[in-house]
């Protein structure tokens, strides 16, 4: 595989020279990041998510849709340690930026769109969990 590097990550290539996904050090950071919450270590993986955040923003701009990748990782330690609150508008922001002008989500939405329904179902509210996770469904999402 070839690599052609870009001030905002690594642009990957295929053996034939097609270009593929950006890859940045955000992407790597947030899967560091993941595996520190699946070990959990909350603390240290919202430290990370924070570090990959502040790159995707330096790097695609603050209302980037790919920001809230980072913020739902964020979203999701504070769920996970029970900071309901603060999770709630953290997945919130994600999902604002991950909307499309036609009303639909980019894919950077997933997971915060899954985040927030294991959320409104832990705070009770199973009806908005329910219409989040039709919409996964009818995205296609597992």
């Amino acid at each position: 595989m070839k690599t052609k590097e870009d001030p905002k990550g690594t642009l990957t290539m295929d053996s034939s020279g097609s270009e593929g996904r950006m890859v940045g050090p955000y992407h790597l950071l947030d899967r560091l990041a993941y595996v520190t919450v699946e070990e959990k270590d909350l603390k240290g993986a919202r430290e990370l998510y924070e570090r990959s955040l502040a790159l995707r923003q330096k790097a695609l701009g603050p209302k980037n849709p790919e920001v809230a990748e980072s913020l739902a990782g964020l979203a999701e330690c504070d769920f996970r340690a029970g900071r309901l609150r603060e999770a709630e508008a953290i997945f919130e922001r994600a999902l604002a930026l991950s909307r499309k002008p036609d009303g639909g989500y980019y894919p950077s939405a997933y997971d915060a769109l899954s985040g927030y329904a294991a959320l409104l179902r832990a705070t009770h509210r199973d009806k908005q969990a329910a219409d989040i996770e039709a919409l996964l469904q009818s995205l296609g999402v597992k």
